[in-house]
């Protein structure tokens, strides 16, 4: 479990820099056994249909792809209670935060 800054950028609003608690989605990926060889994108699914791509290159870049569970310090809460979780995969190095996914589900290595 790490911490790591990233700017979460709302429409018409500046970026916010925060604080997620996480890990990195690769070292989950590592974990659980998945042969990323072969894959070229990564594919997140949320439970309100929202459905976000980046590239295998890019999720397996050191420090770069994070599934989080808090924002500075707190739980994200769900959905129904006006949060982005209880899961969250963040892009550290997207200024835009335009490819992460609230609300994860499922994960699908293509």
């Amino acid at each position: 479990m790490v911490d790591v800054e990233a700017n979460l950028k709302r429409s018409g609003k500046p970026a916010e820099k925060h604080v997620y608690t996480g890990v990195l989605l690769k070292e989950v990926l590592e974990e659980a056994g998945v042969d990323t060889a072969g894959k070229d994108t990564v594919i997140m699914k949320a439970v309100d249909g929202y459905t976000s791509a980046i590239g295998m290159e890019e999720t397996l870049q050191d420090d770069n792809v994070y599934l989080v569970f808090k924002m500075d310090g707190e739980p994200l809460g769900t959905k129904e209670e006006g949060g982005s979780g209880p899961l969250q995969v963040i892009i550290a190095k997207d200024p835009f935060s335009q490819r992460w996914c609230k609300f994860v589900m499922e994960i699908e290595l293509q």
